[in-house]
């Protein structure tokens, strides 16, 4: 069973409304979407960690449809500290030992994964340091990936993966990466939002304004 957003979004308008909603039917498709693209998150991450703690699966088998690629990231620099680093594209499921980044790499070379600093400041002065060699190492504050080195001479862009639940990367068209049962989590938890909103137009006379009409 496949679903796509739109189809998902036009089946909780009906279930709610239902059946076949009329002209002035309080629920918009746009609204039902954004509200899919939360409750995706939330369902989708449950099952990530599920997948992590069921004594067989561990970080690494993470799903590729959750895996979210960004292409031609540019690499900054922060003036006030000199310090070079690449704004990360989204929010990532926090996982154990920060694996929500899947990877950073040189986007003309990206299968040079760069290597993650857990403690910048403790590893930059251990002789294990030296072991980033020819590579570069990062670290993570504030949504931001810092470099241990400047790299921005040698390095114009990269690619960034992210685990994400729900990216933006899904159009309103394109298959959803969900289970049957996965499936109707997201449209019970939509259909408790939309409802618990409550009617606007509570009028059902075929017309979108929420007041009566009583003209002649």
């Amino acid at each position: 069973m496949s679903v796509t957003l739109n189809q998902l979004a036009y089946q909780i308008r009906q279930d709610i409304s239902n059946g076949r909603p009329s002209k002035d039917t309080p629920y918009n498709i746009d609204y039902i979407i954004l509200k899919i693209r939360e409750a995706l998150n939330e369902v989708l991450a449950l099952e990530i960690i599920r997948r992590r703690g069921n004594g067989k699966d561990d970080d690494r088998s993470i799903p590729s449809t959750y895996i979210a690629t960004y292409l031609d990231q540019e690499i900054l620099n922060e003036t006030s500290t000199g310090r070079d680093y690449v704004a990360l594209p989204d929010f990532y499921i926090n996982l154990k030992y920060d694996k929500g980044i899947h990877a950073i790499a040189p986007m003309k070379n990206p299968l040079k994964t760069m290597i993650r600093m857990p403690d910048p400041m403790v590893y930059s002065n251990l002789a294990a340091g030296e072991l980033e060699g020819d590579n570069f190492g990062y670290y993570v504050e504030d949504q931001k990936a810092y470099f241990m080195k400047k790299i921005r001479d040698r390095v114009d862009s990269v690619i960034i993966k992210l685990v994400v639940a729900a990216p933006d990367k899904y159009s309103v068209n394109d298959v959803l990466p969900l289970s049957p049962e996965n499936i109707i989590q997201v449209q019970e938890r939509v259909k408790e939002t939309m409802i618990s909103r409550g009617i606007q137009d509570k009028i059902n006379d075929q017309n979108k304004d929420i007041q009566v009409n009583v003209s002649n």
